[in-house]
């Protein structure tokens, strides 16, 4: 069974109601997202990364400035046009970033023996909701990895991404679906890789004081979720009107220095 045939509450949807609104994830679970060109090579280096062996079997490799204009181009897209593609860089990139996990001397220890693209199912106890999940990998240890691709691994720009997109969240939700199912891993931790080069890495561990924030926000989450479908109801952001609020950069008391911040800092 394919994971989008699963049943249950996934956690990139439930972001759309902490990060936004019920409404906004009505209208996710009726619309899903496209696949976008990031989306296809975030795909394709989580598969180079974790399962090296699927990832050269899987993917097409168009030829590096193959003109799909011309007899050669189009004869090669009659022939492999229906099998997934990678362009060349694409394809060069994510053996680059693979090339890069696997000589890290920590993120090299997390890439296995274990359970890859592991499809989890449970239901919350307290809210009686079913949920699911597809984890990165559990390793044989139990331990929980998440593999991140980001722009910055640096450790202050990593953390703003990390919070910012709600990746507390989806290891809370993870950790609790795996503890459901009698397995709680004994750590949690994250691999992130850089998108560009030269492809530096980190290994995050996960505290607990993050898992528990985690934690925290997507039951709130699934608390309103739980609501809304008693009520069959889905607001957006304000169901009244609202006041304006500057935010606090705005309301300095010198006008050069907003002109500052707004600016960048190039004052």
């Amino acid at each position: 069974m394919r994971y989008e045939d699963v049943p249950g509450v996934n956690i990139s949807t439930l972001k759309e109601l902490w990060s936004k609104s019920p409404l906004h994830y009505r209208y996710r679970l009726e619309h899903p997202r496209e696949e976008t060109p990031a989306l296809t090579l975030g795909i394709a280096t989580h598969m180079a990364i974790l399962e090296p062996l699927r990832f050269a079997e899987h993917y097409m490799v168009r030829p590096e400035g193959l003109d799909g204009r011309t007899a050669a181009g189009k004869a090669w897209l009659a022939q492999y046009g229906h099998l997934p593609i990678l362009t060349f860089e694409n394809h060069q990139a994510c053996l680059a970033m693979r090339a890069a996990v696997e000589s890290h001397p920590v993120a090299s220890r997390y890439l296995g023996p274990g359970q890859v693209e592991r499809i989890i199912q449970w239901t919350d106890p307290e809210m009686d909701i079913a949920c699911k999940g597809r984890v990165d990998m559990v390793l044989d240890s139990g331990v929980l990895v998440d593999l991140k691709t980001a722009r910055d691994v640096n450790p202050r720009m990593f953390a703003t991404q990390a919070a910012r997109l709600g990746y507390h969240l989806q290891l809370a939700f993870y950790h609790d679906g795996l503890e459901a199912l009698g397995k709680a891993p004994p750590a949690v931790v994250i691999i992130a890789v850089e998108s560009a080069a030269p492809h530096d890495v980190v290994v995050y561990e996960v505290p607990t004081d993050v898992l528990d924030r985690g934690r925290e926000e997507y039951r709130l989450a699934l608390e309103t979720l739980k609501m809304c479908r008693v009520r069959n109801e889905w607001p957006g952001y304000g169901e009244t009107a609202t006041d304006l609020v500057l935010p606090t950069w705005a309301l300095g008391e010198d006008i050069d220095d907003v002109a500052d911040y707004r600016n960048g800092g190039e004052g």
